[in-house]
């Protein structure tokens, strides 16, 4: 295609090029050769311009037409979820095939803390209107060229929310997701570590260090994993398959305690034939990746031990807790219980108890598996506190499994005695000022 001088729009900004230089004091588009030939070679450059886009914009109408021509009918017997939006955009991908092969895909998640800044403000309005508080990258978020240290950290190339981007992209069927907190700690942080001028980076930094590590899966898996609970729960004691969350979050506790046994199950359950190709592909990748970890922490734990890089693979659901307090300078060991996986995070377990004033009532909180409690005392040891070994049964709260059975059997009588409190019952004592052959007083 040939964009003719003529053109009516070539010569509207050939014209609007001369009145604009005209304007300008001492130029002459016309008594000026220089000047002439710089609108020349402007002008020739966006005709080229014009009909690459014109070329361009009739690659993509017939691409449509083929996407439109080859969409599966119902008479086919198959499903598609590629979709055209409202101008005929193509979004999402064709329902995977067993042949196949499942991917995963690294995004990072950012979230921003900066205070009334206007970046912060965006994430509010976000969720007003319906949408998830989050960007997400498919680079890991930094500070660029330019940036002050109030400026805040960011990708290049933005996606959709993760959840979206996974049900867009089915043979993808799960996401490494870091998540990262922008907020003044970041910048400062990444500022100080770049070189600046004049309260510019001169260049852009190294990437932010995230703050939590996980895996999202996509329905498909979601779903995998649920039937194969649903249909043997008595191999995930105190797991409950309606609640699983589609985001586990490393150490992966989950997958620790259940990778063999879905790898085990995956064949025992009606599943298809891309289902079953997804739950080993992930398996596969926990297996390829965290089996040095978990193999670390059995090791660990069969001594007695634990270090701050296992600490939360050291808790299992359902399980009792010893809880260690001090009344009146003295020690005394409680027994609480972990609740049922899931809990409202990977790395924050859910625990509970009864408490007895005249009738019973059950209170509880959350314990925090990101990290030993004495992480304080743990960072003056040096570079390698994560991994000092300690014994378990040194930290304030630890599971039963490894207390010592005298232990367990003393709490065990203690609570059953506190437990028989339900039954109401007459207590008589006799007061000391009373004589002989007073009424006994009754409470």
């Amino acid at each position: 295609m040939y964009t003719s001088p003529n053109d009516p729009g070539v010569q509207e900004f050939q014209k609007l090029l001369h009145d604009r230089i005209d304007s300008l004091p001492g130029f002459s588009s016309h008594t000026d050769p220089r000047t002439s030939l710089l609108i020349d070679q402007l002008v020739s450059a966006v005709s080229r311009l014009k009909v690459e886009n014109e070329l361009l914009m009739r690659e993509l109408d017939d691409t449509k037409l083929q996407v439109r021509n080859s969409e599966p009918r119902e008479s086919d017997g198959q499903v598609s979820d590629t979709q055209l939006d409202s101008s005929g955009t193509m979004v999402g991908e064709a329902t995977p095939t067993p042949d196949d092969a499942p991917c995963f895909e690294t995004l990072h998640r950012v979230y921003c803390t900066h205070v009334g800044h206007k970046f912060l403000m965006n994430h509010y309005h976000r969720t007003l209107m319906g949408v998830e508080d989050e960007l997400v990258y498919k680079d890991a978020p930094r500070m660029f060229v330019g940036d002050s240290q109030n400026d805040h950290i960011r990708g290049i190339t933005e996606v959709e929310t993760v959840k979206t981007y996974l049900e867009k992209h089915q043979k993808t069927v799960f996401a490494i997701r870091y998540s990262y907190r922008c907020d003044g700690d970041q910048s400062s942080y990444l500022y100080s570590k770049a070189e600046y001028r004049n309260g510019k980076l001169t260049k852009n930094t190294v990437p932010a260090p995230p703050s939590t590590e996980g895996i999202v899966v996509g329905s498909c898996l979601r779903k995998t994993i649920r039937a194969i609970m649903s249909a043997r729960p008595e191999r995930f004691q105190g797991y409950d398959a309606e609640e699983l969350s589609n985001l586990f979050l490393k150490p992966f506790l989950f997958f620790y305690a259940h990778n063999t046994t879905l790898l085990e199950l995956v064949n025992t359950v009606d599943l298809s034939l891309w289902a079953k190709k997804s739950i080993r592909f992930l398996c596969g990748w926990m297996e390829e990746n965290w089996r040095g970890v978990w193999d670390e922490a059995d090791a660990l734990f069969s001594r007695g031990k634990v270090n701050e890089k296992v600490y939360g693979l050291l808790f299992r659901p359902n399980e009792l807790i010893i809880t260690k307090q001090e009344l009146g300078g003295e020690r005394l060991d409680e027994a609480t219980k972990i609740a049922r996986y899931p809990w409202f995070s990977d790395v924050d377990a859910d625990f509970y108890y009864w408490d007895f004033n005249g009738h019973f009532s059950r209170s509880g909180g959350s314990l925090d598996l990101s990290k030993l409690p004495d992480e304080e005392q743990l960072m003056k040891a040096g570079t390698g506190w994560r991994k000092l070994e300690h014994d378990i049964t040194s930290l304030n709260r630890y599971p039963i499994r490894f207390a010592p059975p005298s232990l367990r059997d003393r709490l065990v009588a203690r609570g059953s005695r506190v437990w028989d409190c339900r039954r109401k019952k007459l207590v008589c004592y006799h007061d000391g000022n009373q004589h002989p052959g007073d009424e006994v007083s009754n409470v």
